[in-house]
């Protein structure tokens, strides 16, 4: 709760710095489309469950609304408080796809279900011609149990053509206790009513994970994109009796339409939060 009423905080100050900051573009930006994505059934599964989501990304001056489709969320909407040609500092909600059903997997029988989320948060990148560095904060702000993630990334791009551009990289998650003790933990109830031993889990690095993707224009507004990651579990995430594979994999495509001078796949115009 504390969290939560600390970003309500952070998130009306920072809509007052992006009104009183410098002048604004006023033109929309837009860009929709579709795909599929392959993502792990619940945290530490060793299954995967296949979704359809629609593909949205718009902006309106500093203020955007998007989803990244190589990132295991929903989407964002926020509002980029600095930006220049390196540096970029935004904040924003996220819907993420991060939830575990006890109907998933016969091993989660008694654990009770974890659902969705929405996040508030912070996140600062910087980039240098092909290379950028980028780190966010996220926080469940309706107390679900998601608790609060930290997450950096680095990314190399390489463009092949006018068409085809490539993207690469590595990246790691930091959670707090709360986060890896609703997905990995198993208290005393859980324990007697699942069968599984007993777990306390603690804060700490969650994964690593190495990320690669290309996009692919085909004229001014038709575009195409595929992404994968692979993602290993670390501490107590990997420890768990709940963990079938330390192995995580994300994997998607979509395909999306621009309006004017719209972002692309590779940019999205979205804060949106990386998979695990």
């Amino acid at each position: 709760m504390k969290c939560a009423f600390a970003f309500r905080v952070l998130g009306s100050a920072c809509l007052a710095l992006a009104f009183q900051a410098g002048a604004q573009e006023t033109a929309w930006r837009v860009s929709v489309g579709g795909g599929l994505v392959s993502i792990p059934r619940f945290p530490g599964a060793d299954s995967q469950r296949i979704l359809a989501l629609p593909f949205v990304a718009a902006s309106y001056g500093r203020f955007f609304f998007g989803a990244d489709p190589g990132a295991a969320s929903l989407g964002g909407v926020g509002v980029n408080l600095y930006r220049d040609s390196h540096w970029r500092l935004a904040t924003a909600l996220s819907a993420g796809l991060s939830r575990r059903k006890e109907s998933d997997d016969p091993r989660l029988q008694g654990l009770g279900d974890v659902d969705r989320t929405v996040s508030a948060g912070v996140g600062v990148a910087y980039t240098q011609d092909w290379f950028t560095l980028s780190t966010s904060v996220l926080s469940d702000v309706l107390n679900r149990g998601q608790g609060t993630l930290a997450r950096f990334a680095a990314r190399a791009r390489y463009r092949a053509d006018e068409h085809l551009s490539l993207f690469a990289g590595p990246g790691l998650t930091w959670a707090d206790k709360r986060y890896t003790q609703t997905f990995f933990g198993v208290d005393a109830s859980q324990s007697a009513a699942s069968g599984l031993p007993q777990f306390d889990a603690h804060a700490g690095l969650n994964s690593v994970r190495f990320s690669l993707g290309a996009g692919y224009r085909f004229d001014r507004r038709w575009g195409a994109g595929a992404f994968g990651s692979i993602s290993r579990l670390q501490g107590d995430a990997a420890s768990s009796p709940i963990t079938e594979d330390k192995s995580q994999y994300f994997i998607g495509a979509v395909v999306s339409y621009r309006f004017g001078n719209a972002t692309g796949l590779q940019d999205p115009g979205g804060f949106v939060s990386a998979g695990q």
